[in-house]
């Protein structure tokens, strides 16, 4: 962060609208290894909001780094996909994203890194579960749309962190999720075949399942855990058996 701003105001023009944030309310809040994320307070046309700001200076290449994160939200957005709404570098040129943040005291925000094939699997506390999710048929649908449109358009997944998930919290049977952690999404670098395509769906599909797994390991309680693990490996299975016409076209 360049030390002049802290403590200062600072704008910056969205495609959202014109974003001012406070440096003075900077506050760590997660650091992995690309980079240091912040929140930061902010006011948007007037209305305060919080905001996130990825700080990818720790490292080689941070600005490539920075970069291909953008670049990758531009292409997964073009692709249709459910990505934050606030999602670009500070400064051109620089290497600090800022983004959306869904408000902690209004969400539990859970991340699914560390937890692959349940290594390292931490269940959230008590408090923040919940015994079941609202239309989840619903919920788990919109989620393996997201893998599918992604592979049409050729963009892989390649770490299991890429979405984070909400939890509201005066009403926990009330679920959502956001493609968020884009510094490994690899973008097309060419026009990929069908049979291609194909097989970077099938790939992305896998680590959501996977993703998927562990947010119901961590997040429910109750009976309707095995209920919706089934449900989750029903629906993969069965999308990986789809015609392929279906998965590339429909």
């Amino acid at each position: 962060m360049n030390k002049e701003r802290e403590g200062f105001f600072f704008q910056v023009e969205t495609n959202n609208g014109l974003i001012t944030l406070d440096f003075s309310t900077k506050k760590e809040i997660g650091n992995g290894g690309y980079g240091t994320v912040y929140q930061i307070q902010g006011s948007m046309d007037g209305k305060s909001c919080k905001f996130a700001l990825k700080d990818y200076s720790k490292g080689n290449l941070s600005k490539h780094k920075a970069n291909n994160a953008v670049n990758a939200h531009t292409a997964l957005e073009n692709a249709g996909c459910k990505i934050l709404p606030t999602y670009q570098l500070l400064e051109e040129g620089g290497d600090q994203i800022l983004m959306t943040l869904h408000d902690p005291d209004i969400f539990f925000i859970i991340d699914g890194k560390d937890t692959y094939k349940d290594l390292n699997l931490v269940e959230s506390p008590e408090e923040e579960k919940t015994e079941k999710i609202e239309n989840f048929d619903n919920f788990i649908e919109s989620f393996f749309r997201e893998p599918v449109l992604a592979g049409r358009s050729g963009c892989k997944f390649t770490q299991m962190d890429i979405f984070h998930f909400t939890i509201d919290k005066k009403d926990k049977s009330k679920a959502d999720f956001w493609l968020d952690d884009l510094d490994l999404v690899e973008r097309p670098s060419r026009t990929y075949a069908d049979n291609e395509k194909l097989g970077i769906i099938k790939k992305n599909l896998y680590i959501c399942k996977e993703i998927m797994h562990t947010f119901l390991k961590k997040e429910i309680k109750g009976d309707m855990k095995k209920v919706y693990l089934s449900a989750t490996t029903e629906k993969y299975n069965i999308l990986c058996n789809q015609n392929e016409n279906v998965l590339l076209f429909e």
